[in-house]
């Protein structure tokens, strides 16, 4: 069903914003077995999205980041996906609140990333791989610099802007404007 509504909506790719409760993990405890029973399903998901005639992604928020030994849980979702049916659709604001940099994700994993949210935090005392993060912030006043990024984003169809609320020094419409003055000086 959700497969017929992208095609009457005209869209071409489908999103998960997360797997964690359809392979029954906690996002804030998710183990690395749930991490490998994402990879699975996203390959599931992707297969019957391609047969669809659909692509299909992954989103990221900051808790795919979590470490096990040497690994993320995002570097698992990478590895055990085929790219052929699985594409990404970075977040790079969250992937920055837990301390990694967009631009490099970008440059390690050419062409896996079709899509990029662009946002900005302020700053976290520490990354941060638990639910949850510091305060939005519009794009330009926050510490994620944009430029290597967009550098770097080789392959991407789409970028889109996502400003995160709440929204209490500023109207979300006026976070819109200097969100589209900022990315225009870029």
């Amino acid at each position: 069903a959700l497969f017929d509504t992208a095609h009457a909506l005209g869209a071409r790719t489908v999103v998960s914003a997360g797997l964690f409760g359809a392979v029954g993990a906690n996002p804030a405890s998710a183990n690395e077995a749930a991490f490998h029973a994402m990879a699975a399903l996203a390959n599931r998901i992707g297969a019957a999205a391609k047969q669809a005639g659909l692509s299909f992604a992954l989103h990221n928020h900051n808790m795919e980041f979590r470490r096990f030994g040497g690994v993320t849980g995002y570097d698992m979702l990478l590895a055990e996906t085929d790219p052929a049916l699985v594409g990404f659709e970075l977040d790079c604001g969250w992937a920055a609140v837990a301390g990694y940099e967009p631009a490099a994700l970008l440059k390690a994993h050419p062409g896996r990333f079709s899509l990029l949210h662009i946002k900005d935090f302020q700053r976290p005392l520490r990354p941060r791989t638990a639910p949850g993060g510091p305060p939005g912030a519009i794009l330009g006043t926050g510490f994620i610099d944009y430029r290597p990024v967009f550098a770097a984003a080789k392959g991407v169809r789409h970028y889109f802007v996502e400003q995160e609320p709440p929204y209490r020094a500023f109207t979300s419409l006026d976070a819109a404007r200097q969100d589209y003055a900022y990315l225009h000086s870029l």
